[in-house]
């Protein structure tokens, strides 16, 4: 019964490696180690070609070497198990730590997918963007209380939050954007989340809220917070969430939507930021007035180590500004990715070089309605200050004829380092020799 399974198990596109010694000969100095000895060393091997590399190499290697590889478990492992003839064989079942299903056109219906993994520690469920499944993942089967991390990308799922407060050693909890989960309510999830102490990493999908953000201020430990969907966070929920002892005080990557007041009383206290993707609305509070609250926002900017900023504004965001706002990024040193994209009064007063950090070591540079078009001269002006740019995107007028994009400019290429190019609104078409 059980040779489909390790059938399936071995089967792989990629070759086997070739053993050193002849295949189930026995032969092998290690042929008289214990089993459970055996199975410590194996837990370091890296791949499972490794570990069936290991398994054909000598017959005593071959039991404690499977029980690694089904550690990690991957779909058609987990159809090996549903399609077996007669009763399952759940002592597979029991091997499996980590999970993942990838479901795509033509793949098995997810609601059928119902076999539980008792010893299971970490899910990661994906759907094909373009092809999501109509019946929903019954996500709620496989949660135990082992469960560590849960990742969901796309699709349809069942409402597993409730099974999900067995989990109370849950460390990730991942939802991303475009997951449904049917039945699921914010107020559910944040009483979730009180109940639940040791998060540190939670992207909460559609199942974001003011209420979800106050109580995600009480884990101390919380180190990635995404908040998607379309929930934006106010000055209100910003003052009761930092009413918790060390709210935020570990965060070290946040992707928000906020009022630019909330923005500006929050970024200052979030020290060991390293990530930031940040929108800012265009709501307003009483006198409130974005002429003075947004220059606030990148004073916030200053004394972190950021690595990478995403920041935009609404479109109904105005105010006058000056090169003096932008300081605090202009002086950022730490930087490998920015993207920046608004469409302030008197930008068309604006440098690039009133912008751009000086110092940082910028590989991704991302600027759409920067007030007016960039010309080529800031094309050159970037390509000079950044050599090891690899993705370049840009909204501006280009005259490329004028640019000396290729291996012919005799100071070398511009962009020695780059891979992706994205210039909209160029006032030519982008041709082979061009490019």
């Amino acid at each position: 019964m059980t040779d489909g399974v390790n059938h399936a198990l071995e089967q792989s596109p990629e070759a086997v490696l070739n053993p050193a010694t002849p295949p189930s000969d026995g032969s092998s100095p290690f042929g008289n180690v214990p089993d459970h000895l055996l199975g410590e060393v194996f837990q370091y091997l890296d791949s499972k070609d490794d570990c069936k590399a290991v398994m054909k190499t000598c017959q005593r290697f071959t039991a404690p070497a499977r029980d690694v590889c089904w550690k990690q478990s991957q779909m058609r492992n987990y159809m090996a198990l549903l399609n077996m003839n007669g009763r399952p064989d759940f002592g597979y079942a029991r091997k499996i730590r980590s999970q993942e299903l990838v479901f795509g056109p033509g793949g098995p219906d997810p609601s059928a997918m119902r076999m539980p993994l008792p010893l299971l520690e970490h899910l990661s469920i994906r759907h094909d963007q373009l092809h999501v499944q109509v019946n929903p993942v019954v996500v709620s089967g496989f949660i135990t209380p082992r469960l560590r991390s849960l990742e969901v990308r796309h699709g349809r799922t069942d409402n597993f939050i409730p099974a999900l407060a067995q989990a109370q050693q849950l460390t990730q909890l991942l939802i991303h954007e475009g997951v449904e989960v049917v039945g699921g309510d914010p107020r559910a999830f944040g009483d979730l989340v009180r109940s639940t102490p040791y998060l540190t990493h939670v992207s909460t999908g559609s199942l974001s809220s003011g209420q979800v953000f106050i109580e995600l201020a009480r884990l101390p430990i919380m180190e990635q917070l995404s908040m998607y969907s379309d929930t934006d966070i106010d000055i209100d929920d910003t003052l009761q969430a930092l009413e918790a002892p060390k709210a935020f005080s570990n965060l070290k990557s946040l992707y928000i939507t906020m009022q630019a007041s909330a923005a500006a009383i929050l970024l200052p206290l979030l020290r060991r930021l390293e990530t930031l993707t940040i929108h800012i609305n265009s709501v307003l509070t009483g006198g409130e007035d974005h002429g003075q609250i947004i220059p606030e926002i990148f004073n916030a900017l200053q004394d972190k180590s950021l690595v990478r900023l995403n920041i935009s504004f609404a479109m109904e965001v105005q105010t006058n500004v000056t090169a003096k706002m932008f300081n605090p990024l202009r002086a950022s040193t730490s930087l490998k990715r920015l993207l920046t994209t608004h469409n302030f009064l008197g930008m068309e007063n604006i440098s690039l070089d009133h912008v751009l950090p000086v110092s940082s070591p910028i590989e991704s540079l991302v600027i759409w309605y920067f007030g007016h078009d960039l010309d080529v001269e800031a094309l050159a002006q970037i390509g000079s200050r950044y050599p090891r740019l690899r993705e370049l995107d840009l909204l501006g007028e280009f005259d490329l004829d004028q640019l000396p994009l290729n291996n012919d400019n005799s100071n070398g290429p511009l962009f020695p380092a780059l891979q992706n190019l994205s210039l909209t609104q160029t006032s030519q078409i982008l041709i082979e020799e061009t490019a």
